[in-house]
């Protein structure tokens, strides 16, 4: 009986690890796509200082 409880507890921390995991691994993609558009308009302003 002991064993029946141990498998869905398993189960759940295992989830919740990959729960944190993925969380951490979204967060991270969002901010470095914030920063990479940041430059990227910061380069076609320069781009167009230049032009004119």
């Amino acid at each position: 009986m002991g064993k029946n409880r141990k498998v869905p507890l398993i189960i759940t921390v295992i989830n919740l690890i990959m729960g944190f995991m993925l969380a951490i691994q979204y967060q991270s993609m969002k901010t470095t796509y914030a920063v990479g558009q940041q430059d990227f308009s910061t380069l076609r302003q320069n781009l167009q200082k230049e032009m004119e």
